[in-house]
């Protein structure tokens, strides 16, 4: 019997988990490291989100390990290359064009961190839970007749342009990857890098994670930005670099930023401990945190974990039945 492993079962529902009972004998439990490590031995098959690590330790440890299956589109916290070295074949959300377009969860969490961060309501409300009634001082700005700059234009920057639109905003984006026809189509303006962060009054990341993005906003960037500019991070957290960021945020190069995303989610302690960005976020009226939330809603869970336990059930007969015959 296929034995699996889910280890962030709250992101599955019980559909998800009985189709996964079909093929196999599940167990779901959240496991610190050492646990996991000690545990891995045991199964064929791994079920995580973001919040599981999976690295050469890990993937040493797994001798039966046979298929890691992610319910993300980014896959910076699995060692994919070592894993597919050990025959481990890894399962994910890259490439399902045509379920995602009907996820817009991630897109929608952009606007209500920009809408959060411009109109201050985290702390007008923190205001209010202390007794004070202080308009002023919370008085924000419109999104109305601004210029929204994405960096990537993807599938989320389609979704995120319809609804910039239906604020009024003017879009424009870098993206080399995406031809200039399937920009025009979205009514947006397509510009190179630099002059995207000296017009721009918004600036979203959309952008996957690679060699070639990280850390692509430093200190030579904000720099470049327009006074007054506020920055969205719904994509990966080290797309920006966060030493930057907080000198930015410190000398009033941008006027705010509200990220979903920390450079170091992956580590084993948790990314908020000890952060200098979470540390400014305490004493400060322009930086919003939440922990990795785009993709977190009901809907959007359980869309994706049906097409996930879809492509297990797919993979689990060729996979384990070319076991079998080599075996023979």
């Amino acid at each position: 019997m296929i034995n699996i492993l889910v280890t962030e079962p709250k992101t599955y529902d019980d559909e998800n988990i009985a189709m996964l009972k079909e093929i196999g004998n599940v167990e779901c439990r959240r496991m610190n490291r050492k646990e996991l490590l000690k545990r891995i031995e045991n199964f064929e098959i791994l079920v995580i989100r973001m919040e599981t690590r999976i690295d050469k330790e890990l993937i040493n440890r797994a001798k039966k390990l046979k298929i890691i299956a992610t319910g993300t589109t980014g896959l910076d916290h699995i060692d994919v290359a070592y894993a597919e070295q050990k025959n481990v074949r890894v399962i994910s959300l890259k490439g399902a064009i045509e379920l995602l377009k009907n996820v817009p969860s991630t897109a929608e969490h952009t606007f209500a961190l920009l809408l959060s961060l411009i109109r201050k309501i985290p702390w007008a409300f923190d205001s209010i839970r202390k007794e004070g009634w202080n308009r002023s001082k919370f008085f924000g700005v419109e999104l109305n007749g601004k210029t929204l700059g994405m960096i990537g234009f993807g599938r989320l920057g389609t979704i995120v342009t319809k609804i910039a639109k239906g604020f009024g905003m003017n879009v424009i984006a870098f993206d080399p990857y995406i031809n200039q026809k399937k920009m025009d189509e979205a009514g947006v303006s397509p510009l190179p890098f630099e002059k995207l962060l000296k017009k721009s009054d918004v600036i979203s990341i959309h952008a996957t994670l690679t060699p070639e993005t990280e850390n692509m906003i430093s200190h030579d960037e904000f720099k470049l930005m327009k006074r007054g500019v506020v920055l969205i991070n719904t994509a990966r957290g080290r797309i920006i670099d966060e030493k930057a960021l907080l000198y930015a945020l410190q000398n009033k190069l941008i006027a705010g930023a509200a990220l979903d995303v920390l450079a170091n989610e992956a580590s084993e302690e948790s990314p908020v401990i000890h952060n200098p960005l979470v540390k400014y976020a305490k004493n400060n009226e322009n930086l919003i945190i939440t922990p990795h939330l785009g993709g977190g809603t009901f809907e959007a869970q359980k869309k994706t974990g049906v097409y996930l336990v879809q492509k297990i059930k797919e993979l689990v007969p060729l996979i384990f039945s070319q076991e079998i015959d080599d075996s023979n």
